[in-house]
């Protein structure tokens, strides 16, 4: 795409703003040059990692980026000069660092994040070059005292003669005190110096190295220090020496890692252009675009990701190109919004071929081999064109790169010269775009355009919309709708004389035909279509909150009744407990006593157990059962279903309603039941039950075998198996019985044994002997 497209639609803008959330000079450059693709799989593949990284920034879970330089340059330097100094060096070590905390990071986020993780499983890890170069520099970025055992014994004889040095520095001041200026020393030409009066020169031995700019000052290096001063001169050289010795070997080494630095490098630059991209995605409130081969587009909700940052509330717009139509032409008011439509198209595809996602609430685009754009004054001074030749000239570019994969954007087609023959070639122009296949957008002012939707196929109509209540533009895009110019207007409201606007008016309502008023009246149907959709969707809104509401408010109360459920439940299953513990002892004193009296009485009891139970329950399934509407005797249909409260059934209604009372079907039986005893419900009727028969209790003996198998049984079922057996075992009197439950993986044979703690027939138990079946059996002792 030429540098002069992109230019103009300001793409410089948006990629500077991308720049701005980059940290690495490296994805610095990446943003301000970012490349385009048509390549389908490419572009997926960089939207696909912006994804993953707006995924991991929406969970503030943010990559250990830092600021780096570029290590190409870096290196380059290092090959050049083969000495590095100590900043480029740490920064060396600094791209260690970074790739293994990086590949750290996105291993541990590989679930969320498999492609980046995938990426950075290409960082080449070396800790202890890293290591290494860290434990040579301190805070400061200087080579530490103890660099090597050189370096520290050097800086260790420095400092002692430094001492000693200025001990006898401070001795000679306090000898040659009314000699001097003042009773301090200095440093000149990197020699310790005391300041000694001009008169007194002859009084001080030593060698003179500065003279004050007044004069009356000499700089002298007094006799007695001259051989400590050498001294020390001589290690600052052999420090220096050693310090670059150091710093050589170690530009060597990264030498020696420069293909490793390099690698990770790109990786490093091409994680922070990443979140550069889902940064500036967040910002303006970007969607990743969809991406097709169908040589279609389709924006909605789109605005201009410029303008997002500028203006607080950008007018949303749709449009579709590609599929029905292949150039859909933008008609009405100057100043109304036409050419940032135009940008903001453009701007969309070119983003998708960055990567980039794209500022709207969905997106389909094709990505186009082409952009070709005429936007703009086209006037040149230079090559004495005018602004209708500068166009004209650039068109002609255009129509002579333009293919099917192409998108054409022409701002004011036609424009600049005389309307008629404008027009006509515009509409030349137009149809000869459309014939090649190609995708275009064009502004036009010229009315007869506006018929080619009507006359020719693949063309489409659309306007700005101009509301004439408030005489302004709304900057929305009417798609169906052409528009007109609303020039006088427009006029009126920069400031044109009230005069010259009411005469325009007059002039042009005595020469337009009734093509304007119909378009006037397409475009008040537009106004009161879009009024009408607004309205519709505050509804549609209010709706989706009360669903939302409705929604949370089911749930909190499922979750109190399964609350009240569980409460219940773990009262019953305590009263359960205590009834078979106490039906137990009247077994054991029935067994005992064998006596006819007893038996009756204890019948009698166990009645009263399950009639205090049977209550109790009643009692408490009324305090949570769903409250019921009562059906109304007229709203009562045949073969409609209701919920008869007092036998806990939905039933089918098999007549109609007869003073009250209304027939209806439990499973085979139809009985006739009063209607205010029927409840509404959403539930079919149950089918028929099968037939039960309540029996009392009947003492007799039950052949019982002594072996209960439960194998391969699951563990709820089979313990309702082995409660049944004892059970009837208990009443065989038995004496002892053996459970087979297997080995296994111990589950069942530990639930069979904790039920058999609790068991109140149950009078002990043991695991099998080796013969009887070891641990997979347990033999049961019964009271």
């Amino acid at each position: 795409m030429k540098d002069l497209t992109l230019e103009k639609l300001e793409w410089d803008k948006i990629t500077s703003s991308l720049e701005n959330f980059a940290l690495t000079q490296r994805g610095k450059f990446l943003c301000s040059d970012i490349a385009l693709s048509s390549d389908i799989e490419l572009v997926s593949y960089e939207l696909d990692l912006v994804q993953e990284a707006g995924f991991l920034l929406d969970r503030a879970l943010k990559p250990p980026l830092e600021p780096l330089c570029d290590m190409e340059e870096i290196i380059k330097d290092a090959k050049e000069t083969l000495f590095l100094n100590p900043p480029e060096i740490i920064e060396t070590a600094l791209s260690f660092k970074l790739a293994r905390l990086l590949n750290s990071f996105f291993q541990k986020n590989n679930t969320a994040a498999p492609k980046l993780a995938a990426l950075c499983s290409e960082f080449i890890i070396n800790k202890e070059f890293e290591e290494e170069i860290y434990s040579k520099f301190n805070e400061k970025l200087e080579l530490k005292d103890d660099a090597t055992s050189e370096l520290k014994t050097l800086k260790s004889s420095r400092r002692d003669n430094l001492a000693n040095l200025k001990t006898l520095l401070n001795r000679t001041i306090s000898s040659l005190g009314k000699y001097l200026q003042e009773s301090v020393y200095t440093m000149r030409n990197d020699r310790f110096v005391v300041p000694v009066k001009v008169e007194h020169k002859a009084h001080v031995k030593g060698i003179v190295h500065d003279v004050s700019a007044s004069g009356s000052t000499l700089f002298i290096e007094p006799k007695a220090i001259v051989e400590l001063n050498n001294k020390i001169v001589a290690l600052e050289g052999k420090i220096q020496q050693e310090e670059k010795r150091i710093l050589k070997e170690l530009t060597f080494k990264i030498l020696d890692y420069s293909g490793d630095i390099t690698a990770n490098h790109k990786i490093i630059s091409k994680l922070d252009f990443v979140f550069a991209k889902a940064h500036y995605a967040i910002e303006i409130n970007a969607v990743r675009p969809d991406l097709n081969d169908s040589g279609t587009l389709k924006l909605d909700g789109f605005r201009h990701p410029i303008l997002i940052k500028i203006i607080d509330e950008v007018v949303p717009n749709n449009m579709e190109i590609g599929k029905s139509y292949n150039s859909l032409i933008i008609t009405g008011s100057n100043t109304g919004g036409k050419t940032v439509i135009l940008k903001s198209v453009a701007l969309c595809v070119i983003m998708a071929k960055a990567g980039l996602f794209v500022p709207a609430l969905e997106a389909d685009i094709y990505l186009f081999d082409k952009i070709l754009v005429d936007i703009g004054d086209e006037q040149s001074l230079v090559q004495s064109l005018s602004t209708f030749s500068g166009h004209l000239k650039n068109i002609i570019e255009i129509l002579n790169q333009s293919s099917e994969n192409s998108l054409v954007l022409l701002d004011e087609i036609g424009a600049g010269t005389d309307p008629q023959e404008g027009s006509a070639l515009a509409q030349a122009i137009l149809e000869y775009l459309n014939n090649k296949g190609v995708k275009s957008i064009v502004t036009t002012h010229y009315g007869e355009l506006k018929a080619l939707a009507y006359t020719h196929h693949g063309f489409q109509n659309a306007s700005v919309e101009f509301d004439s209540a408030t005489l302004k533009p709304t900057y929305k895009l009417l798609v169906g709708i052409p528009g007109k110019s609303n020039a006088i207007t427009i006029a009126k409201n920069l400031g044109l004389n009230d005069g010259i606007a009411q005469n325009a008016q007059e002039i042009y309502l005595s020469q337009k035909d009734n093509t304007a008023k119909v378009l006037e009246g397409l475009q008040g149907v537009q106004r009161e279509l879009s009024k009408t959709t607004m309205e519709t969707q505050v509804k549609k809104d209010e709706l989706e909150k009360l669903e939302i509401s409705y929604l949370e408010k089911l749930e909190k109360v499922r979750a109190e009744r399964k609350k009240t459920v569980d409460v219940y439940k773990k009262k019953y299953e305590s009263q359960v407990i205590s009834a078979k513990q106490e039906i137990k002892q009247i077994l054991d004193e029935v067994r005992a006593a064998k006596s006819e009296k007893l038996a009756r009485r204890s019948f009698a009891r166990l009645s009263q157990i399950e009639k205090s139970a049977t209550e109790g329950f009643d009692r408490d399934l009324e305090e949570i059962a769903p409250e019921y509407k009562k059906m109304e005797p007229q709203k009562i249909k045949t073969g409609a279903a209701a919920y008869f409260k007092n036998l806990n059934q939905i039933v089918e209604i098999v007549s109609e309603p007869v003073k009250n009372k209304v027939q209806v079907k439990i499973g085979d039986v139809i009985t006739t039941v009063k209607i205010g005893d029927l409840y509404i419900t959403d539930k079919k009727a149950n089918a028929a039950p099968s037939k039960k028969v309540r029996k009392g209790f009947k003492f007799s003996r039950v052949q019982v075998p002594n072996v209960l198998d439960i194998r391969g049984i699951k563990v709820l079922d089979a313990l309702d198996m082995l409660d049944k057996y004892l059970d009837e075992a208990s009443m065989s009197s038995l004496p002892s019985v053996t459970i087979i439950h297997g080995h296994g993986t111990g589950a069942l044979r530990n639930a069979v044994r904790e039920y058999l703690n609790d068991s109140p027939y149950v009078a002990k138990y043991r695991a099998g002997e080796q013969a009887e079946g070891a641990d997979g059996v347990s033999i049961v002792d019964l009271r």
